[in-house]
């Protein structure tokens, strides 16, 4: 297991199953919760299926942990019945079983690019405006989702959104380069207290929370260690900010609750996506879990952020608007003060109405008005 994490119980899946000279059936296996593969061999290739596969290394791995209260040294496991009982463990080496990261994304020195073995893939972010760590500084990590871990980093509780797959180069060197127009658009904005804006401070993330609604990137985390490339960026930085609206909603109704939002986390939201818009800031995929509720600390009031911004969503994603559009009416389902008033119901709809034309001034004079 990765330095400094803690283990979780395994959420195992099955990345690929091949027959070998016909008779074994060899599965490639990843443990997300820990970050780990695994290789799974079984003797009779004709009986075993995915969820077999899950449920047989998932309870190996929890006797392990039982027995010995430590991740396993063994990174394969070979079945001899289809009762899971007759087995044995082996050590491989990790190039043999561990699934390689063939693409990488390189930031730094003013200047970064994707870099992936085969064809050339230039797409770059516009300089380097972000301050870079080594992933070796983050401490605690425990598992939060996919391609996500709760750490701490010098006192403070973050995320850090990893490079986990392929796939995830894309979407993390979107995400910098999302944050990296934000800070671009608010140089020259000053805040009330007269700072500018585009100087790297604690003013830079307090302005992009409160003008753009956007959970800022504290740093780009270099790796120093496999799984990734010497060098390269392994994942991105950010405050934890709270739990996403669809997790807080799945807790709140286990308590007999609902989403306690308000007409103010509406506007403040809605306001940040305008500013965005007026900017050329898109964020592309603008849905109820990648809005997190940010709960009120230290003299600020709680509020509605995005995460996850850059990549446009696929299958027709309509623009920024629509979807905050969208995602309104979700929560006017789910959150008794704005459902259970008349009056609120009726401004919230007129809200959507509005973004659905793309009128961000409209949406946010119905938001407003006070009732």
């Amino acid at each position: 297991m990765e330095p400094h994490r803690a283990r979780h119980d395994p959420i195992v899946e099955i990345f690929s199953t091949t027959v070998v000279d016909g008779i074994l059936l060899r599965a490639e296996a990843y443990d997300l919760a820990n970050r780990r593969w695994y290789r799974v061999d079984v003797r009779d290739a004709t009986s075993a299926d995915p969820k077999w596969l899950v449920s047989t290394l998932t309870r190996r791995l929890r006797q392990h942990h039982d027995v010995y209260a430590a991740a396993p040294p063994w990174n394969t496991l070979v079945v001899a019945d289809l009762d899971g009982e007759q087995f044995l463990t082996q050590i491989r080496p990790p190039s043999k079983v561990d699934r390689e990261i063939r693409r990488a994304l390189v930031y730094g020195g003013g200047q970064g690019r994707r870099r992936r073995k085969g064809p050339d893939d230039s797409q770059r972010p516009d300089g380097q405006r972000l301050p870079t760590i080594r992933v070796d500084a983050l401490r605690a990590l425990r598992y939060l989702c996919r391609s996500a871990d709760r750490c701490s980093w010098e006192g403070r509780e973050c995320v850090f959104k990893r490079i986990e797959f392929d796939l995830d180069v894309g979407i993390v060197a979107d995400e910098i380069r999302a944050r990296e127009a934000a800070l671009q658009a608010l140089r020259g904005i000053r805040c009330c207290d007269g700072r500018a804006a585009g100087k790297r401070d604690d003013a830079d993330k307090d302005m992009m929370r409160r003008f753009f609604s956007l959970v800022p990137i504290l740093a780009v985390v270099v790796a120093t260690r496999p799984p990734w490339p010497q060098g390269t960026v392994a994942g991105i930085l950010t405050p934890y900010a709270g739990r996403d609206l669809e997790v807080l909603l799945q807790q709140q109704q286990q308590q007999h609750g609902e989403l306690p939002l308000t007409m103010t986390h509406l506007r403040a939201l809605t306001r940040g996506v305008a500013n965005m818009a007026r900017f050329g800031v898109v964020h592309g995929d603008i849905r109820y879990w990648n809005t997190v509720f940010e709960e009120e600390e230290e003299g600020q009031e709680d509020r509605l952020l995005l995460i996850d911004a850059g990549t446009i969503a696929p299958g027709g994603y309509e623009g920024d608007a629509r979807a905050l559009g969208s995602m309104m009416l979700w929560c006017l389902r789910h959150a008794p003060r704005l459902r259970e008033c008349r009056e609120r119901r009726v401004m919230v709809v007129a809200a959507v109405c509005a973004l659905a034309e793309g009128d961000f001034a409209a949406a946010l004079s119905c938001l407003s008005t006070k009732i």
